[in-house]
């Protein structure tokens, strides 16, 4: 099955799920409020485990939310494209999509278009 996500096509929680399940490295982005819901509707009932997250604001580089290390997005250069999955957990999913699409990663997917299955249809506010 290919796991590869242009522009969110393939943005669904089984196909996450399914990408983690595989084996890949799972890495979140953005380290803020919709972290912190992705870590309460997802990644803690789940039991997955985040290497790390990275954020593209500075002051949280090298801290940590959540108990998890904040790191710098460069570092996701660093990693084999192809053994990770990036969970973007940030209100601005298009934005970091087109750093993660020049950075060369495929497997990414957004918490913020699936994750209004698990609290009910409500109105999301996403940023471009």
């Amino acid at each position: 099955m290919n796991f590869e996500n242009k522009s969110f096509r393939n943005n669904t929680e089984h196909n996450f799920m399914q990408c983690v399940e595989s084996g890949k490295k799972l890495i979140l982005f953005g380290a803020g409020a919709e972290m912190k819901k992705a870590m309460e509707l997802l990644i803690e009932p789940y039991s997955l485990k985040a290497a790390y997250v990275a954020d593209n604001d500075f002051r949280k580089w090298y801290s940590r939310y959540c108990g998890i290390e904040i790191k710098e997005p460069a570092c996701l250069e660093k990693e084999n494209a192809e053994e990770i999955v990036v969970l973007i957990t940030s209100m601005y999913p298009y934005r970091i999509e087109k750093q993660l699409n020049r950075m060369g990663i495929k497997y990414y997917y957004s918490s913020l278009l699936f994750i209004e299955e698990h609290i009910g249809k409500q109105q999301f506010i996403v940023m471009f």
